[in-house]
């Protein structure tokens, strides 16, 4: 026997999903009523496919539209939800109410009499006047399902526990006046001054260690995240430069929500750990800005000594040997693009092992051996990188600069004033 099923809004989103869903398995399917405000060009399409015999359009305009269109093709129309009595003669299988808003209140809680499973995506009904549905699901012994990701998230967790047993529950915020803020814009949130009350919210996680340039955005990415502990905070106000507090310092304290299975090192050892992987970021940017400025001068060394009149010799061997040398340093810092291409394992490079200890602090238990190990060896190898850069930057591009000097090369972008 086929299911039977309405569809409350099945031109919003979540309503035309169910229609796809339902197409995989049109032959144990019969719609029996669905639902829009409006959108006749949707709705007539999904009548056809299901050939359904009840629509209701609540629009008075577009529904007098629909209604001469219903007698040729042979179904009802309706303008309002106190047709459900004419409709439905006993129970169906399944409704799923996905109108949007508060206007979905209504016609969810007229139509959970005429249903076995009513699946909600409405989450005004939920709460706002979950007292209301309840009353509704409970007197009429209705199956209830929620279908928002919140609300489903906590009644299937809920399944097979006591009420009385649960102390809270925690809900993360996924939308509202955040949901079209990058999660990398949360870290650090300024506002423009004004009259009234403001908020502002720190996601209890350090300011990141990347370098800065000209080029940067204003925003910061989240860094590590802060241990358990007491901080400090303050308000101030900057205006033309000049910063003006406003209120604090205070002092807050950040607790764990829970003990973990395992114990975790302790906060001055982590914050030790997080100040060494800060300080290796510093110095690795610092070692890549001189290694790609070396790169664009060796390409530009090798330009302008083309413009020279000079026989070929010397000079291009230099330039030749510190490409080869800059190579080296690049497989190092990134490893081998060609043995990446073909998917052939790369020995590990700095900033493998920069990866490595950095990830020591995304999670609240903090780092183990293995990534103060790593730590170790990305600074015993960042040393030897340093040794090298510094001997090509000071040394031997200098001594090719004044090489191609003497023999009239034009000047080169970046090589700086005597």
């Amino acid at each position: 026997m086929k299911k039977k099923i309405a569809i409350l809004g099945s031109t919003g989103s979540i309503g035309k999903n169910t229609i796809n869903i339902l197409k995989k398995d049109k032959k144990n399917i019969k719609i029996v009523l669905l639902t829009s405000n409006k959108n006749i060009k949707e709705i007539l399409k999904q009548q056809k496919i299901f050939k359904v015999q009840n629509l209701i359009i609540t629009d008075k305009s577009k529904f007098k539209i629909i209604k001469d269109i219903s007698k040729k093709r042979n179904f009802k129309v309706y303008n309002n939800y106190e047709c459900l009595k004419k409709i439905f003669k006993n129970k169906i299988d399944y409704v799923m109410a996905a109108i949007t808003g508060i206007s979905g209140l209504e016609p969810t809680l007229k139509i959970i009499k005429y249903s076995k499973i009513i699946a909600i995506a409405n989450k005004e009904s939920i709460v706002c006047a979950w007292n209301l549905v309840s009353k509704e699901l409970r007197k009429n012994n209705t199956e209830f399902i929620p279908v928002d990701s919140e609300h489903f998230s906590i009644w299937e967790i809920l399944k097979g526990f006591k009420i009385n047993n649960v102390e809270k529950i925690y809900i993360t915020a996924s939308g509202g006046p955040l949901l079209n803020l990058p999660i990398k814009k949360i870290n650090k949130i300024s506002k423009k001054a004004r009259k009234g009350s403001s908020r502002i919210s720190w996601d209890f996680t350090h300011f990141n260690p990347y370098a800065v340039s000209s080029e940067s955005p204003s925003y910061n990415y989240s860094g590590a995240l802060a241990k358990p502990g007491t901080y400090k905070a303050s308000l101030s106000l900057v205006q033309n430069g000049k910063v003006t507090t406003l209120d604090g310092p205070i002092s807050f304290e950040i607790k764990a929500i829970r003990e973990g299975i395992l114990s975790g090192i302790g906060f001055e050892e982590y914050n030790r750990f997080l100040k060494q992987i800060s300080e290796l970021y510093n110095d690795i940017s610092a070692l890549e800005d001189v290694f790609q400025e070396s790169l664009k001068m060796q390409k530009a060394m090798t330009n302008a000594l083309k413009k020279t009149k000079i026989f070929p010799g010397v000079i291009e061997a230099k330039i030749a040997e510190l490409k080869e040398d800059l190579d080296k340093i690049n497989l190092s810092l990134n490893g081998s693009p060609s043995r990446s291409e073909v998917g052939e394992r790369n020995p590990a490079d700095l900033n493998d092992y920069l990866y490595n200890a950095s990830s020591g602090l995304s999670n609240s238990y903090g780092p183990t051996p293995l990534h103060a190990k790593s730590l170790e060896m990305a600074k015993q190898l960042l040393s030897e990188l340093k040794t090298e850069i510094i001997k090509i930057s000071k040394t031997k591009i200098p001594e090719i600069q004044n090489m191609l000097k003497e023999a009239d090369a034009p000047y080169i972008i970046g090589q700086g004033i005597e």
